[in-house]
């Protein structure tokens, strides 16, 4: 992830998941990246002195615009170099991916709709400004390649799917 500009601010949401805790070492090794903003859906207490950590849960729809709204004002973030959106819910709690169109319920697709895809366009949205501060900005959503519309001879999850392909 080096980049020949020093001095980068990174902002990882989900550093809290596989792929993203992943994605957060790496950004820990590169010394080009000087300070990472990283969200997790609980509270985490910060074991890096390059990182701050911030409480985001993409369930909670008032979290988003909330944590945007604190980065942008309480960091005092003059400008974002790397924004990572590592995020994406499949199944938790009640919510089990579909297996056929029987097991559909609006509630449920709506729900996984708004944390796949509505979500980290609000955060690219709230995070407009000091994205576009930076020298040469870089964004990354990462998706899934059964957000592919081609990639379905299985069937089912088709709320993930969706998501996943309105992301895409």
């Amino acid at each position: 992830m080096s980049d020949t500009n020093q001095d980068q601010v990174a902002v990882i949401v989900g550093a809290g998941g596989g792929i993203g805790a992943a994605l957060l070492e790496e950004m820990l090794a590169d010394p080009s990246i000087t300070h990472i903003y990283a969200t997790h859906r609980r509270a985490v207490d910060s074991c890096h002195p390059k990182v701050t950590w911030w409480r985001l849960d993409f369930d909670v729809e008032a979290d988003v615009a909330d944590y945007v709204h604190k980065l942008a004002r309480e960091a005092q973030l003059e400008r974002i170099d790397l924004l990572v959106v590592a995020t994406g819910f499949l199944a938790g709690g009640q919510v089990q991916p579909e297996k056929n169109y029987r097991q559909l319920h609006a509630q449920t697709l709506q729900d996984v709709y708004r944390v796949n895809a509505v979500a980290p366009l609000l955060v690219f949205a709230g995070l407009e400004k000091p994205l576009k501060k930076a020298a040469a900005p870089k964004v990354m959503f990462l998706s899934a390649q059964v957000g592919s519309i081609e990639d379905n001879h299985l069937g089912g999850w088709y709320g993930y799917r969706m998501a996943k392909a309105a992301l895409n």
